[in-house]
């Protein structure tokens, strides 16, 4: 598949901006290696996580937990400990199921696959596709749809989602797939950013399509707008697997350990804790084993 003359130039976009990435390109510890393990790893750590903050809680995971063996033998206490700051716990829980079943069943390749695996949606399964096996997949995070929407359509086409998955899929170079996400990645995020992008010094300006148009900020900001955290379900799930995978603990005692006073708050996180199988007991509440 290539991209139509009415569309782009693919391999115009694909030399200009490859270059780029080879001088520019950020060196994150993920894509120095091929390793399958920490590069599923990663992605799954980047999943609504900012890249600062995944850096180095990442090292970290890699130095305590090395391979999918040591991953899927280690008490679920252990993980959950590791990934506190990360957010989303169940995530953590899910990626040792995950261990588990590669251990037993290997790492599919295909996206119709991996979608069936624990923990592993529709962009986790494109990112596997793209950052493991080096092949064109559908890993469309928000910087590589801003950047593909401007560079291929003009604000006025408003591609559906279908569209910009195609032109996505033709844009990937042949062999070059892992290069490619990277680049594209890394262009969103330094020069084509959701209100301000910096397109006189962008490395593909002459051949976007949108080069000076004024980019539609209300509804990025709106997109980008996150709900409070402190206080919030995910707050209190986090604090509440943070005093757990410490010491096993009774309800009552959990609930005055946490620096906080919300009782309906309280319950509803521990009900949600205990219905995806992350917390375990009636009365002595501990860590339990993911679903």
């Amino acid at each position: 598949m290539t991209l139509d003359s009415k569309t782009l130039n693919a391999k115009t976009l694909q030399s200009r901006l490859l270059a780029w990435y080879a001088r520019h390109g950020r060196r994150l510890p993920w894509r120095q290696t091929k390793n399958p393990y920490r590069i599923v790893v990663a992605e799954v750590m980047l999943q609504q996580t900012q890249v600062e903050r995944v850096v180095q809680k990442y090292r970290a995971w890699i130095k305590a937990f090395p391979s999918w063996e040591a991953l899927a033998q280690a008490p679920l206490r252990d993980v959950l400990r590791l990934w506190s700051g990360l957010g989303y716990n169940s995530r953590a829980a899910r990626l040792q199921k995950l261990a588990q079943h590669v251990l037993s069943a290997g790492l599919p390749e295909e996206e119709r696959s991996l979608v069936q695996l624990p923990g592993v949606g529709p962009y986790t399964a494109g990112a596997i596709r793209v950052f493991v096996f080096n092949k064109p997949g559908r890993c469309i995070d928000v910087n590589i749809e801003r950047v593909m929407k401007r560079v291929c359509f003009t604000r006025r086409q408003r591609p559906s989602r279908r569209r910009l998955q195609e032109a996505v899929l033709a844009s990937f170079p042949r062999g070059r797939a892992r290069a490619w996400g990277n680049a594209l990645m890394d262009l969103g995020s330094s020069h084509c950013s959701a209100t301000r992008p910096s397109c006189s010094t962008c490395p593909i300006r002459s051949i976007c399509k949108s080069r000076g148009e004024r980019p539609e900020e209300k509804r990025e900001r709106a997109r980008r707008r996150q709900s409070p955290f402190l206080h919030s379900t995910r707050w209190w799930r986090g604090q509440i697997l943070k005093v757990l995978t410490q010491q096993t603990m009774e309800k009552s005692v959990l609930y005055k350990a946490i620096p906080h006073n919300d009782k309906a708050a309280f319950e509803n996180a521990l009900a949600a804790l205990r219905a995806e199988g992350l917390v375990k007991g009636v009365k002595h509440l501990r860590v339990g084993a993911a679903p």
